[in-house]
C-alpha cells in the first residue's frame, strides 16, 4: 500500500486515536466538526504502526476494526474470529 506520509497525516491519525480513547475533549471534536475525516481508514492503521506508540496504535487498529465490522454482511461477521466461538452450532 502506497501512502502519502506528512505532518499532516500522522496529525489526523493521532487525533483519530484521541478520539476513540475520549482523550480529545468535546471542544476540539465540536470545532472540527462534521468536515474532519473522522472514518478510520487502512492508510491510518498503516500511519499508527508506523509512527504512533501504545494505546493510540491499539485504538486505530481497534477502530478500524469495528468499522470493517459495521459495514459487512451479516455472514461475513460470523468469520470474525471471536463471533465465531459465539454462532450457534
Amino acid at each position: 500500500m502506497n501512502i502519502l506520509v506528512d505532518e499532516c497525516s500522522v496529525w489526523t491519525t493521532a487525533l483519530k486515536a484521541d478520539r476513540l480513547l475520549n482523550r480529545l475533549p468535546a471542544e476540539q471534536i465540536a470545532h472540527l466538526g462534521d468536515g474532519f475525516e473522522w472514518d478510520v481508514t487502512e492508510s491510518d492503521v498503516a500511519i499508527a504502526r508506523r509512527y504512533l506508540i501504545g494505546a493510540r496504535v491499539r485504538a486505530i487498529a481497534l477502530g478500524r476494526e469495528i468499522a470493517r465490522m459495521a459495514t459487512a454482511p451479516d455472514g461475513v461477521l460470523l468469520e470474525h474470529p471471536t463471533l465465531k466461538a459465539l454462532a450457534p452450532a
